[in-house]
C-alpha cells in the first residue's frame, strides 16, 4: 500500500521540460498534460461482465503547447529531422530519407523545486510528427507537440524521485537523477 506524504502541498506553478539534453524553459510552455492508461480486460460470465485492469500500457503520453522563439528551434524538438546551416540557422526537413526516429528521456520538472520528487520523467520518449503551426496576426507561432512514452525494462513513466535512498534531482546535462548537493 502506498504511503505518500501529505507534508507539502503541490502547488500550481511554472513547469520546465527536458527533452534529452535539451531543456524547454516554462517560458516556452503552454499547458502540460500528461496521459497514463493501462489496458483492461472485460469478459462476459453467467455471473455478469466483469472488467480488470493488466498491467499492459495502453496509452502513456504528454501533449504540452510550445511557443516558438525562432522556427530554427523545431530543430531542439526534431533533431533527427534537423540540419545546422554554415551562416547560422538551419532547417527541418520532414519526408527525407534515412532518418531513424529519436528517442530520448524527457523530464518535466517544477521550475523553483529542490527535488525531482514531483518530476515526472519518460525514461525513453519519441516525438510524434503530427502537428499544426500556428502562425496567426496576433499569436506567436506555436505547435502542440506529443510525446509518446516507449517500453524500457524500468518502464514507461516514473512519477516522483529518481533515487529512493536520497534527495536527488534531474540533470539535463547527463539525462540522469543525481544526489543533491
Amino acid at each position: 500500500m502506498a504511503t505518500g506524504t501529505t507534508e507539502k502541498t503541490l502547488e500550481a506553478g511554472l513547469w520546465e521540460l527536458a527533452l534529452g539534453d535539451k531543456l524547454i524553459p516554462a517560458e516556452l510552455l503552454g499547458d502540460i498534460k500528461t496521459k497514463i492508461a493501462l489496458k483492461s480486460i472485460e469478459k462476459e460470465t453467467q455471473a455478469g461482465k466483469t472488467k480488470r485492469r493488466t498491467n499492459v500500457v495502453e496509452t502513456a503520453e504528454a501533449k504540452f503547447t510550445l511557443y516558438l522563439p525562432n522556427l530554427d528551434f523545431l530543430g531542439q524538438i526534431f533533431p533527427e529531422y534537423y540540419s545546422s546551416s554554415t551562416v547560422g540557422g538551419g532547417a527541418v526537413v520532414f519526408g527525407g530519407k534515412n532518418v531513424k526516429v529519436a528517442e530520448m528521456p524527457v523530464n518535466m520538472h517544477q521550475k523553483g523545486a529542490e527535488t525531482d520528487e514531483n518530476d515526472v520523467f519518460f525514461f525513453k520518449a519519441t516525438v510524434d510528427v503530427d502537428f499544426e503551426l500556428s502562425q496567426t496576426t496576433k499569436d506567436e507561432p506555436s505547435v502542440e507537440i506529443t510525446l509518446n512514452a516507449q517500453p524500457t525494462d524500468k518502464g514507461y513513466v516514473r512519477i516522483g524521485t529518481g533515487d529512493l535512498t536520497k534527495k536527488s534531482v534531474y540533470d539535463v546535462a547527463t539525462q540522469q537523477t543525481k544526489a543533491k548537493s
